[in-house]
């Protein structure tokens, strides 16, 4: 397997190609930043694991394979997945009507959302489904804020 394990900054430079046919882990808290041209590519019947709430940024992820993803919180991240060919997806995410609540009188956090973007249009999708992805299809998914500790001032 891949391990991406990293504190600071994981790159694949200038146009070269990282093939995933097993297991890939992206972990630790650094970003995932690559080269424009850069292409990472999770194969059929792979699987590649986002276990941290890193960037990824610059390059291309294709993926024919499985993508999860473990980890989030805090103020919460936006993915954006662009669809090179049809896929099916299916979403499995918690906390779209609600966010997380806060302790010790502490703000609840904001709710996590997912939208088609499809042809420039938004769909609001609910926090569990399974669709039909089309090329040029974009997928966002919001994870939930965290809640708050103690009284804000």
């Amino acid at each position: 397997g891949i391990a991406l394990t990293n504190a600071s900054s994981v790159s694949l430079r200038e146009t070269r190609t990282l093939n995933n046919a097993g297991v890939a882990t992206w972990s630790g808290a650094g970003s995932f930043g690559n080269d424009t041209g850069a292409v990472f590519n999770n194969l059929m019947g792979a699987t590649f694991s986002i276990q941290t709430s890193g960037d990824f940024f610059g390059g291309t992820i294709n993926n024919a394979g499985t993508l999860t993803k473990v980890s989030g919180g805090g103020d919460g991240i936006t993915r954006a997945i662009r669809f090179l060919a049809p896929a099916t997806v299916t979403i499995t995410a918690d906390r779209r009507s609600r966010g997380p609540y806060g302790l010790a009188h502490g703000r609840s956090g904001r709710p996590g959302r997912n939208v088609l973007v499809r042809q420039l249009e938004e769909l609001e999708l609910p926090g569990k489904t399974t669709l039909t992805a089309e090329p040029g299809d974009i997928i966002l998914i919001e994870t939930p804020g965290g809640g708050g500790w103690g009284s804000p001032r």
